[in-house]
């Protein structure tokens, strides 16, 4: 398809903001979906690839009559967006022996694994939009120990969101890129909130009371064991002797009480022979 075109730079395989973004690529769809929508982070136009299955969903160029693509440019890159499902991509290309290798990469395989003309590659994808470069001509030159030649067919599976897919001599800074071959994806802002205007916080400190920001000072007490008093005063001493002696007479006359109410014995005899009588 490009084998006669000049490549030199970047050439284009695949672009979703173009107005026929699958004009040289077939596709096949069972039991999902391949359409162009906007995503919400990107806030742009990308080709959606949904399905069940990922071999029965995918696209692939050249479409027929093509047979290959032609590309000689050795650097492959894929703008594409993890959707967290199963997803898979394979590029086949053709070396100095004129054998037809196929390198197939995927984010549910776990190990690398090279047959005789198919090489197993896992990938592992970051959240949201990703950037793919692959240097084709290494991979061959290590999996086979042969030079790339050409891409013969690049199919894309299900299940991702497909930016961009471009050829290139090299690897490009974004700062070389043109336009088409950027992608940036539009951070969203977080929310800051706006300042209070001056003259308003002017007015709340002056109306608000004033806090201290002092600790409140705790007196310092001091504890003394009490003394024992060792003078009493002369008046103190009078008025105790009174007291002491005033006791005394109270004691003495309770004295006196008891004895006149004792019996004596002449009074008993009285009291039996008055019993008596009564008898």
């Amino acid at each position: 398809m490009f084998r006669n075109t000049f490549q030199k730079g970047f050439l284009s395989v695949f672009y979703s903001h173009g107005s026929k973004p699958l004009l040289i690529w077939d596709s096949k769809v069972s039991h999902g979906h391949i359409k162009r929508i906007t995503d919400e982070d990107a806030k742009s136009l990308c080709l959606d690839i949904r399905g069940v299955n990922v071999q029965t969903c995918y696209i692939t160029a050249p479409n027929a009559p093509c047979t290959s693509l032609g590309i000689k440019l050795p650097f492959l890159t894929i703008i594409v967006k993890n959707l967290r499902k199963n997803f898979s991509f394979e590029i086949q290309i053709l070396d100095d022996r004129n054998q037809l290798r196929r390198f197939r990469c995927s984010n549910y395989q776990s190990k690398t694994l090279v047959t005789s003309f198919t090489t197993y590659m896992p990938i592992a994808l970051n959240h949201g939009w990703n950037q793919l470069q692959l240097n084709l001509a290494d991979f061959v030159r290590r999996a086979y120990g042969t030079n790339y030649m050409e891409a013969v067919r690049i199919t894309i599976h299900a299940n991702c969101r497909l930016r961009n897919v471009y050829f290139s001599d090299r690897l490009y800074s974004d700062e070389e890129k043109p336009q088409a071959f950027k992608f940036v994806v539009k951070e969203k802002i977080p929310y800051q909130p706006q300042p209070v205007p001056s003259h308003i916080v002017k007015a709340i400190n002056a109306t608000a009371p004033s806090v201290s920001t002092e600790a409140p000072k705790i007196p310092n007490e001091t504890f003394r064991p009490t003394s024992p008093i060792s003078h009493v005063p002369t008046d103190m001493n009078i008025i105790l002797n009174q007291e002491i002696k005033e006791e005394e007479e109270a004691q003495n006359i309770s004295y006196k009480e008891e004895e006149e109410i004792e019996n004596t014995p002449q009074q008993e005899q009285n009291y039996e022979n008055v019993i008596e009588g009564e008898e």
